[in-house]
């Protein structure tokens, strides 16, 4: 794209995810050990030779439960 003799460009990047699961009836105490998580990292270098940037998204799911468990 020119305008008033300038030229400007732009780069993008979309990343979506959707991820599913079958409800079920959950009981309060079920609720309270499940933990949704996402953390976002971002890193950008400047340089007059390069431009980089660096994304990074971790999403996590953890949820326990009490059992009866022997090794």
């Amino acid at each position: 794209m020119t305008t008033d003799n300038k030229k400007c460009t732009t780069d993008e990047l979309e990343v979506q995810v959707k991820a599913t699961s079958k409800a079920r009836f959950k009981a309060g105490a079920e609720l309270s050990g499940k933990v949704n998580r996402i953390s976002v990292e971002v890193n950008e270098d400047l340089t007059e030779e390069m431009e980089s940037i660096e994304v990074k998204l971790v999403l996590s799911r953890e949820s326990c439960v009490v059992c009866d468990c022997q090794d």
